[in-house]
């Protein structure tokens, strides 16, 4: 049935494996869904696409350098989910009970890597008792996915006037809560972009004593805080937004290269792109 195609647009690399697979005919296009800074967005397999459309610079430039991109096998456009989401943007309804700051928890579900199990249960301890901010917690949405719908009631029920938790709703993908939160708690995730797409205050959460300071992976640590200790959290995000003034420079630095074009048109630029390559097969 992918015989038939021309054209196979994809936002996971994991497609590249259809070349193994016995799918010759169509070329293919990766839109990565992400730009983070870890190298498993830098993989070999990028390379078996046609056409890869970073959204900046930051991502084309080591794509480039680990030859998996080539001169005229790739645009820029910008970043396509994030001129989507502009559009849809505050269409959530945030159910608290007092208007305070938000403060969005959105931790990554990578082993070795996530804060969740050592941070989430003294991080809800810890808004429980105080009268500053409010909580979205909207961790990677497959950090749940194979949980029982048992699992996923008893967390949400944890939910309250000043604690929001949402496992997988629309709304933990489309850009809702990083629209309306005030401070980013996060670990590695590549969500922290979205948020900085307008600089604010951030927070990272280092559980296993990762060595990060001169790892490219962890380049966005260097937006806020890193906290090693959950006793230390609660401190760390009273204290970022006076403190966020050390970070806003880098931050809007590495935003711009990381998002890219901010011109309307980034969709149309994407497409676009896609239809030339198309042209130059002989396909439109």
């Amino acid at each position: 049935m992918l015989e038939r195609f021309d054209v196979i647009v994809a936002v996971e690399n994991t497609v590249a494996e259809l070349r193994d697979r016995g799918v010759k005919r169509p070329l293919m296009v990766y839109i990565p869904h992400g730009y983070g800074d870890r190298a498993r967005g830098f993989i070999p397999r990028i390379a078996a696409f046609d056409l890869t459309l970073p959204a900046g610079e930051k991502t084309a430039r080591r794509m480039l350098d680990e030859g998996l991109i080539r001169e005229g096998g790739y645009a820029l456009p910008g970043y396509v989910k994030l001129e989507t989401a502009e559009r849809i943007a505050g269409s959530a309804t945030l159910p608290f009970a007092a208007k305070r700051p938000i403060v969005l928890y959105n931790p990554h579900k990578a082993p070795g890597l996530e804060s969740w199990s050592r941070f989430i249960g003294p991080m809800l301890a810890g808004f429980e008792a105080q009268d500053e901010f409010n909580l979205v917690v909207a961790p990677h949405v497959k950090l749940f996915r194979r949980r029982s719908n048992r699992v996923w009631r008893r967390w949400q029920a944890r939910s309250s006037g000043k604690v929001l938790i949402d496992l997988g709703s629309d709304a933990s993908l489309d850009m809702s809560y990083s629209s309306a939160a005030d401070i980013y708690v996060g670990d590695i995730s590549s969500q922290v972009y979205e948020f900085l797409a307008r600089p604010r205050p951030c927070v990272f959460l280092n559980a296993h004593g990762i060595a990060w300071r001169d790892d490219p992976s962890f380049a966005h640590w260097h937006f806020g805080d890193v906290v090693d200790r959950p006793d230390a959290l609660m401190a760390a995000i009273r204290a970022a937004p006076a403190r966020h003034h050390l970070y806003r420079e880098r931050q809007e630095a590495m935003a711009a290269a990381t998002i890219g074009d901010r011109s309307p048109g980034v969709a149309r630029r994407a497409a676009d792109a896609i239809m030339a390559m198309a042209a130059q097969h002989g396909l439109a």
